[in-house]
């Protein structure tokens, strides 16, 4: 109950400014896409160092701009890239931030003019189609839960917080002064 409370109460602190501006600035239709992607691999097993991995990636950029189709240059570079079709992804899919903005921002049908830095290399993306952007009232719930976790990860003390504010809903009262005095120095230090 105490976690219930906690995730309800962290919902709680979203305000409708936030709300609105993160459906403003984040919120985009599903996207279908693919990609090209070079390892980077520091220790050089599975893939390129990090310039090498941006050169290569640049290249296959170039070539792509020369007039290569896209599956032109996959089997080209074969042995050195991995390539896949991710389908529709959502604003709130599980990939990373870098990529799902070079999604939002690409027009339909355009791929990436600069390669796109992930964890797991540089990519190319190319952006297949996108489906319209889901109206305010359709999402709002999944915002609501995308900006409660960003407050959670920003602040590692909001769970005892939180357990402060309930206490202090439920009116809880000290009747001995010594331990009333700790649990106001231990509030105080959360603040």
């Amino acid at each position: 109950r105490r976690n219930e409370y906690f995730d309800d109460y962290v919902k709680s602190l979203v305000t409708e400014d936030e709300i609105n501006k993160y459906y403003k600035d984040d919120v985009f239709g599903d996207v279908d896409s693919k990609h090209i992607l070079v390892k980077i691999d520091a220790e050089g097993k599975e893939g390129l160092s990090d310039e090498d991995a941006k050169k290569l990636s640049q290249e296959i950029i170039k070539k792509l701009d020369s007039g290569k189709t896209w599956d032109e240059v996959i089997t080209e570079y074969k042995d050195k890239i991995i390539s896949e079709e991710l389908g529709y992804q959502p604003f709130n899919a599980s990939l990373e931030k870098a990529y799902l903005d070079e999604c939002k921002k690409l027009e339909v049908g355009k791929y990436s003019k600069t390669p796109v830095l992930t964890s797991y290399g540089y990519h190319i993306v190319y952006k297949i189609d996108q489906k319209e952007t889901p109206t305010f009232e359709e999402i709002k719930g999944d915002v609501i839960e995308i900006l409660a976790n960003e407050k959670k990860s920003a602040d590692e003390n909001l769970y005892q917080k939180t357990l402060f504010a309930m206490r202090d809903e439920a009116k809880l009262e000290f009747v001995d002064t010594v331990l009333g005095e700790q649990y106001k120095k231990l509030k105080d230090s959360y603040k």
